[in-house]
C-alpha cells in the first residue's frame, strides 16, 4: 500500500512539473553534425551479418582518447551499445540495420555532445567532431 502511494506522488509529481525526468534537448546538449563515408563492404560477406559502425571521435581537430560513445535508436532513444574510444579516437560497434544517433560525452564532462541521425545499412565510417 504505502509503496502505491510512493507511485502515485511521484507520478503527480512528474505530471506536475515538479521533477524533471529528462531535460529540453536544446537546453542541456549541443548538437553536432556528424560525418558520414562509407567503408568497402567485403567481398562474398554474409549478407545477414548486422553492419559494423567505425568512428572517430575528434574535439578541436584533436584525437579524443576515452570519449564514451553511446549508439541510440533513432524514434525509440534506446541504447543499443556503448563504448569507449581508443587512444587514437576510434570505436566501434556492431549494430542491426536502422537509423542511429551517438551521445558523446569527453572525459571530465557530464553533458553529452548529440550528432545527427545516421542511416546504417552496411559497414560505415562515421566521424564525430566537437568544436
Amino acid at each position: 500500500m504505502k509503496r502505491n502511494k510512493t507511485i502515485a506522488a511521484l507520478t503527480l509529481l512528474i505530471a506536475l512539473g515538479a521533477i524533471t525526468v529528462s531535460c529540453k534537448k536544446e537546453q542541456c546538449v549541443k548538437h553536432q553534425k556528424a560525418q558520414l563515408t562509407t567503408v568497402q563492404v567485403k567481398d562474398g560477406g554474409d549478407d545477414d551479418e548486422d553492419p559494423v559502425i567505425r568512428g572517430k571521435v575528434k574535439k578541436n581537430s584533436l584525437e579524443v582518447d576515452s570519449a564514451y560513445v553511446e549508439t541510440m535508436t533513432y524514434l525509440t532513444n534506446l541504447r543499443v551499445g556503448a563504448v569507449y574510444t581508443d587512444e587514437n579516437g576510434d570505436f566501434e560497434q556492431r549494430v542491426e540495420k536502422g537509423v542511429y544517433y551517438f551521445k558523446v560525452t569527453l572525459p571530465g564532462y557530464s553533458t553529452p555532445y548529440i550528432t545527427d541521425t545516421v542511416h546504417v545499412n552496411n559497414d560505415i565510417q562515421v566521424n564525430i567532431t566537437i568544436n
